[in-house]
């Protein structure tokens, strides 16, 4: 395989079917692991390696790799959880035709296809780092990262002690190493383990029980409903209070 002839025979191809900058990337990527493995015929790739390589999430590689495979740019197979294997389909028109475009092509031309695929790809890059620069860092190690729109929801979902819970994450992060991705839902669902009731709900238990009649309670019912060990809405069911 030809591989100055491939990339140009590719870029006739995306004026044509005007691919898109993810499924150009996923073609580049997938085409210099198969010249790194001296162009077999098939050839494995985990999808954390394209995911590096090309700037897409999973998702966006499976939708590209689809695509590639619709216009007959690429084949693969699927080997249930172990990496996926790849062939990539010759698109120059023969042989001899693909020697006499490589010969004929200056090193200037070469440069400017390789500066195209370099820019598509920093592109990618500026904008995910541009969307992670618009979030500020919060607490001592700076792990936890809030856009002004979550700070805000985050101030209204805990009133009282978002700072506190931000520190403990904050530790906690540097502590274990380990990664998130929405530092708000982590902050969220961990409350709700601990059984945290957020004011919003608060206030809707509040209008949505304006009037309970608890005179029907024995001791015993009465004392569980204290200690939380039932619920009132466990005592509607049962017909053991009464709601206006």
């Amino acid at each position: 395989m030809n591989y100055l002839a491939e990339i140009l025979a590719f870029y006739d191809l995306v004026q044509v079917k005007q691919l898109s900058t993810g499924q150009i990337a996923l073609w580049h990527a997938l085409m210099a692991i198969n010249n790194r493995c001296t162009w077999i015929e098939w050839f494995t790739v985990p999808n954390l390696t394209l995911e590096l390589n090309t700037g897409l999430s999973r998702s966006g590689v499976l939708k590209a790799r689809n695509a590639l495979k619709q216009y007959g740019l690429i084949d693969f197979k699927i080997n249930g959880t172990k990496a996926t294997n790849y062939k990539m389909i010759t698109i120059a028109k023969s042989k001899q035709e693909s020697k006499q475009i490589g010969k004929q092509v200056s090193t200037q031309d070469g440069k400017q296809v390789s500066k195209q695929v370099r820019n598509t790809l920093n592109k990618r890059k500026e904008t995910k780092l541009k969307k992670e620069s618009k979030k500020k860092a919060y607490g001592e190690y700076q792990h936890v990262l809030f856009s002004d729109e979550e700070y805000e929801k985050l101030k209204a979902y805990f009133p009282n002690d978002y700072e506190k819970r931000i520190q403990s994450l904050d530790e906690y992060i540097q502590k274990s190493g380990k990664k998130y991705k929405d530092f708000l839902l982590t902050l969220k669902t961990w409350a709700r383990r601990d059984g945290y009731v957020p004011p919003s709900e608060k206030e809707n238990s509040k209008d949505k029980f304006k009037s309970v009649d608890l005179s029907c309670l024995t001791n015993e019912e009465y004392g569980l409903l204290m200690q939380k060990k039932i619920t009132i809405e466990e005592l509607i069911k049962k017909g053991r209070v009464h709601v206006e």
